[in-house]
């Protein structure tokens, strides 16, 4: 499996769902990526804000669907994206992401951290597409 600061070097640290900023804990203090991302520093939420855009490896294809480990099935993305796709086909879920961040619904994009996954579902909505994520009661 191909190693996270890999993936982080050969997608130049941006989400391949969002294109937001990422970053990689072991490679950059809190400190610094709040500086860089304009977080203040003891704000509310400003724990959250970091986790989300933390770099994680995804699979475009999901393992549960037959997808593999291997560098051709292996994306850099930001948590937010990562946590927040579920079940959904990856073509599908960038459509998704492109909505939310249009209707300003996106936490790495300027958006309240306050409800992303709702924020996410009214997003699908909006567009048409009905996940299994999108059929639950806000």
């Amino acid at each position: 499996m191909i190693s996270l600061s890999t993936l982080f070097r050969l997608f130049g640290g941006r989400c391949f769902y969002c294109n937001c900023e990422t970053w990689l804990p072991m490679a950059a203090s809190r400190a610094k990526m709040k500086r860089r991302f304009g977080i203040a520093t003891n704000a509310p939420g400003s724990a959250k804000a970091m986790e989300y855009r933390r770099a994680t490896r995804e699979h475009v294809v999901r393992v549960a669907d037959g997808g593999t480990n291997g560098w051709r099935n292996l994306v850099l993305c930001c948590r937010f994206c990562n946590e927040s796709r579920g079940t959904t086909p990856s073509d599908e879920y960038k459509a998704v992401v492109a909505a939310a961040i249009q209707a300003g619904l996106h936490p790495n994009h300027g958006a309240p951290l306050a409800l992303p996954k709702k924020a996410l579902r009214r997003a699908r909505r909006e567009i048409g597409m009905y996940g299994p994520e999108a059929s639950h009661a806000n």
